[in-house]
């Protein structure tokens, strides 16, 4: 996830009737413009009502997706998008923003009304805001009229109707993420450290806090990797640029749970009831010296400060790192170094049980695709949408097209998909993205769509580890009105971007004793009593409603 930069609301409704940008709406195959529109007898203009193709002539949509550095190449050039294009009639302008910016890039689409007719990716909270705006639109009936795939999902995943309504009006403007349980990663990144080193130097595997500071020590004091160089072993690195404020798959949160803080990118936990900011919970703050601690004594990369994730994979597989934080120890590592690594559970400093933040089943509000007000076609935008709740093309755009890493089913077998092998020496997540667009579009996944992925598994299997260590009373996905939204988001954006800066100079200045209590009264003056109060009117609700 990213960090949550936002523009102020008098900012979005100076621009908001400025002209749109993207080239979407009908056009017939002369290139002539067509708008869409109901006629007598419940047809639609240019468009079948089932079946294909969706439009009887040529029309154009503008499509947003995000680009990650995985993505070797434009989405336009995926096979089964090509093949949808001829399959529907219907030629999509792919808008791609980059992961690293895509957010500012939403926001000034959003503060000018210059809008692409869908967004796949997902808007995140805002999306009701922006409906109540008048900048999306209401996807009820679009829904309810022509889209049979996408109501047979939410019928199957309930709860994705209360993160898709807008507790103003009703709406839905935006669908929700809905992945069935079996694939769905219930706890934060792992802790990834070299056993093989472990083992060269005869210490055992850490499983306390304390146990992991004193094996990075040995790993920077002797000759770890035994190459017969004792200087190049780097003990520990990470991502904090994706990790704080915004939570991602190489945050820094991890290490807050063996002080019993289940930290997460809401910042938030729940004690007796109430939300507390773990910013100012005494435990917190241990975590915090403890991190300084590391730094203090040469056994953090200084780089972590300025990695993002991939030069944080890339730095794992070309350098000498003992530990690090993420999803994947192939990812991290590369297949070639992967077998040397573990993962790690780390206890409290004495043995205390950590308190591991628990994510939610099903996705936030505005998780899943959304549609602009100003499209021209919604009733063919939502049939495209539709597509990508049918088992063949969610399962491509995932993991590419039929005959390479998808494959039929084995007879007998109770999925839909199978995987083949992936190429020697290959890491299965780069081949994937060299294949499909994946992360950042797998927003339906049905039961039993595919096995569970190997390096998935792996993950699946940590999480089962974890259970009797998740939180009791996990934060939910939040969904706020439109007035506690506006008075949110700017308190939110200076609040994290404070914190995140905070974090930063405390590990690597050690001064969070000498700073804790002015910090405190700051967070005061920036709002943070209000901040929590609209936190905890929502979560009552959300409460109250269960």
């Amino acid at each position: 996830m990213k960090k949550k930069i936002v523009l102020g609301s008098a900012f979005l409704l100076v621009f908001c009737l400025a002209a749109p940008l993207f080239g979407g709406g009908a056009q017939s195959s002369s290139g002539a413009s067509s708008g869409s529109g109901a006629s007598a007898g419940g047809q639609v203009a240019n468009m079948n009502l089932t079946g294909y193709p969706i439009a009887i002539q040529p029309v154009n949509l503008s499509v947003q997706v995000v680009k990650r550095p995985q993505h070797n190449r434009s989405v336009a050039e995926y096979a089964y998008f090509i093949d949808l294009e001829k399959k529907t009639n219907v030629k999509i302008n792919w808008v791609e923003w980059n992961a690293s910016d895509a957010n500012d890039k939403r926001q000034l689409a959003f503060a000018t009304n210059q809008l692409p007719d869908v967004f796949l990716a997902a808007i995140g909270n805002m999306a009701n805001y922006y409906g109540n705006q008048g900048q999306l639109m209401p996807l009820n009936d679009l829904i309810k009229n022509y889209a049979p795939d996408i109501q047979a999902a939410m019928q199957t995943y309930p709860d994705s109707y209360g993160m898709m309504t807008n507790p103003d009006s009703g709406k839905w403007y935006a669908l929700a993420n809905m992945q069935d349980p079996m694939y769905v990663y219930l706890s934060p990144p792992d802790l990834y450290i070299n056993k093989q080193w472990c083992d060269n130097l005869g210490l055992k595997v850490p499983v306390t806090v304390t146990d992991f500071y004193n094996v990075l020590k040995e790993f920077k004091a002797k000759d770890a990797n035994g190459n017969g160089n004792p200087n190049d072993e780097i003990p520990f690195a990470f991502s904090y640029e994706e990790g704080a404020p915004a939570y991602s798959f190489t945050g820094l949160y991890i290490m807050f749970f063996p002080f019993g803080v289940s930290e997460s990118n809401d910042h938030l936990m729940v004690v007796n009831g109430k939300l507390v900011h773990t910013f100012t919970m005494p435990a917190f703050r241990d975590g915090v010296r403890y991190l300084a601690n590391l730094y203090k004594d040469g056994l953090i990369d200084p780089e972590s400060f300025t990695y993002n994730r991939q030069q944080l994979f890339a730095a794992c597989q070309a350098k000498e790192i003992g530990a690090s934080i993420g999803f994947s120890i192939s990812n991290n590592y590369g297949p070639k170094k992967e077998p040397e690594y573990t993962t790690l559970f780390l206890k409290g400093p004495n043995g205390e049980n950590p308190l591991v933040h628990k994510n939610s089943v099903v996705g936030g509000p505005g998780s899943g695709p959304s549609m602009s007000a100003t499209c021209k076609i919604p009733e063919i935008a939502i049939r495209w949408i539709n597509e990508f709740y049918k088992p063949e093309l969610t399962a491509q755009q995932m993991y590419g097209e039929l005959g390479k890493y998808l494959i039929p089913p084995a007879p007998g077998s109770p999925y839909m998909y199978d995987f083949a092998p992936v190429p020697p020496g290959v890491n299965p997540d780069e081949f994937r993205y060299s294949i499909s667009n994946g992360l950042g579009a797998e927003f339906y996944r049905p039961k039993n769509l595919v096995p569970v992925p190997a390096m998935d598994l792996d993950k699946k299997n940590n999480d089962i580890i974890k259970d009797s260590w998740f939180e009791k009373n996990p934060i939910p996905n939040f969904v706020f009105t439109d007035a506690e939204m506006n008075e949110l988001q700017p308190m939110g954006t200076a609040i994290n971007t404070f914190i995140m800066n905070t974090l930063a100079q405390w590990i690597v200045k050690g001064t969070v004793d000498a700073e804790w209590d002015q910090f405190q009264q700051q967070f005061i003056k920036m709002g943070l009593p209000r901040y929590l109060e609209i936190y905890q009117t929502a979560y009552d609700r959300m409460m109250a409603a269960r």
